[in-house]
């Protein structure tokens, strides 16, 4: 199922209430909500929705974030795919071994990639303009997100929010105001993840 997001929607939909973070109501005009006017407050609100209160974050792990790193090893990448998505449920060993071929995983586009401090491979994602081979299903006005990835001794942290807000940052940064990603229906969590983010889906692209 095919996934898209557009930035701009935000400016006239969105309202981030005042003091309560991880919060948004859609199309509320109560005196006490704050509109977002600008994609750059979009991108802010974002951020602000990867953040948890510090109790929380005193038992969560640092994450260093970094566009086509070159001390992330061909290795590293194909163990955290198939930890991903073959022992997720998501696609067959088969499949995987002519998927997850390192060289072409990071020929795609942009890979960002989240490591621990110790230098660890926690998780990844990639950006795909447009003009790239390995546009799936993207106009030319769009740029699309492939294979995010979290390994699973780390999900449950709100890494992948975090790999998605610096995804959508760069493809703002690209002069992109649309995104679209595939997701297989049976990704509920991620489903909940996107849609958070503001991304709905385009049925009619499926």
């Amino acid at each position: 199922m095919l996934l898209q997001h557009r930035a701009q929607r935000c400016q006239d939909q969105w309202r981030v209430q005042r003091g309560k973070r991880n919060e948004a109501i859609l199309g509320s005009s109560k005196s006490e909500l704050t509109p977002i006017n600008s994609l750059e407050q979009w991108y802010n609100y974002l951020t602000t929705l990867c953040e948890t209160p510090a109790m929380e974050k005193s038992h969560m792990k640092e994450f260093h974030f970094e566009s086509n790193p070159s001390s992330v090893s061909d290795s590293e990448i194909t163990v955290l795919l198939n930890r991903a998505y073959v022992e997720g449920g998501f696609t067959t060993p088969e499949r995987a071994a002519s998927t997850f071929v390192p060289l072409a995983v990071r020929k795609r586009g942009e890979t960002i990639c989240a490591q621990t401090s110790e230098g660890a491979l926690a998780g990844m994602v990639i950006v795909v303009r447009p003009d790239a081979p390995a546009r799936r299903m993207a106009e030319p006005d769009e740029a699309e997100i492939h294979l995010l990835a979290v390994d699973p001794h780390y999900q449950g942290n709100g890494l992948g929010r975090l790999l998605m807000t610096k995804a959508l940052e760069s493809i703002n940064e690209m002069g992109f105001h649309k995104t679209v990603l595939w997701t297989q229906p049976t990704m509920i969590p991620a489903h909940r993840l996107y849609e958070s983010l503001g991304f709905t889906r385009a049925a009619a692209r499926d």
